[in-house]
Formats: structure tokens, sequence, C-alpha cells
């Protein structure tokens, strides 16, 4: 079974991936030998037949780097929101433990491709005559 973060991106929301994330997670605990354990009635030994199988360890791989994926995802549009509240740019830097310059240059790159796909959403008006019906005309009719 191959599975990949570009699969389990389209298929999990950030909320649903977190949550079989934590999931995994915590069966790769409960499967990995406790070493030193110290009785047989402790807590571990409630969990006897967990096994985490190769699938799932991969599974577990391709999970955290959706979730990183998706919150990086989010990361501009918090920056934004953060700004919008009035935040400095300091304080937004200090909140992701990065150099202020290097937010607001991401910031900047992320603003600017904002602004280049807000503008393909926006038929030109060559293209809105095209796919514009003759005035006076309904479908279906004869003009």
């Amino acid at each position: 079974m191959t599975i990949t973060p570009e699969e389990l991106d389209e298929e999990l929301t950030l909320v649903s991936a977190a949550t079989r994330f934590d999931y995994l997670r915590r069966r790769n605990e409960a499967a990995t030998p406790v070493p030193d354990a110290p009785s047989s009635d402790d807590f571990w030994s409630a969990f006897p037949d967990v096994t985490f199988d190769e699938d799932e360890a991969l599974e577990l791989l391709a999970l955290g780097e959706v979730i990183a994926r998706k919150a990086a995802d989010g990361r501009q549009v918090a920056v934004e929101a953060a700004l919008q509240a009035g935040a400095s740019w300091d304080d937004v830097a200090t909140a992701l433990d990065l150099p202020v310059v290097e937010v607001m240059t991401e910031h900047g790159e992320w603003l600017s491709g904002q602004e280049l796909a807000a503008a393909e959403l926006v038929p030109s008006e060559d293209a809105a005559e095209e796919t514009a019906p003759a005035a006076g005309t309904a479908e279906g009719t004869a003009a």
C-alpha cells in the first residue's frame, strides 16, 4: 500500500487529519515496548495485542506532512488577521518565532499571489463578450 500526503490532503480536513494522526500516534506509543517497565500489572500490559504495522507507520508520516502543509496554508491568513486586529509585525514575528523581515517577505509574496489568483478569476472583457448572449435573444430562440 502506498499512501501519499497528496491523497490524504484531498480526503481529509485539518481536523480529521489531526484526529487520525493522534489516534495512530497513541497506537504507536502503545505498540512500542516500554524499557524497564516497573511490573506486569502496569498500564501498558493492557495492550498486549496492539501492533503497529508498516501501513500505519507510513500513514502516520504522511498525516504529519498533511497537517504541516494545511497549517502552513493557513499561516498567511492568520498573519493577515493578526495585523488587521492591530498586532505589530514584531508581535507576529514573535508568535511565529521568525525574523520580522522573513515574516514581512513571506506575507508580501502571499499577498502578490492572492492578487494574481484574483486577477485570474476576473474574466477579461473579450472573454465576457464571447460568453454573453446577444442582447434581445433568449437561449434556444432565434434573434
